[in-house]
């Protein structure tokens, strides 16, 4: 499943790829193709949006 898509699907935006560390995704053992999602949850988020975000992301694991 392409998680920044479902996410995107949902109205919320993550960024994807090796976020320029591709041996570290290597080493960690993640495909360099696809890479990592990135979630960017600062200071200003709502905590009604972080929660939002971790339901979404419960709802795409569920899947899996």
């Amino acid at each position: 499943m392409d998680v920044t898509s479902a996410l995107s699907e949902k109205g919320i935006g993550v960024r994807d790829g090796n976020m320029y560390s591709p041996r570290l995704l290597r080493r960690l053992g993640l495909a360099i193709e696809t890479g990592a999602v990135r979630a960017s949850l600062v200071h200003y988020n709502t905590v009604s949006e972080i929660k939002l975000f971790a339901d979404r992301i419960e709802e795409i694991a569920s899947k899996v």
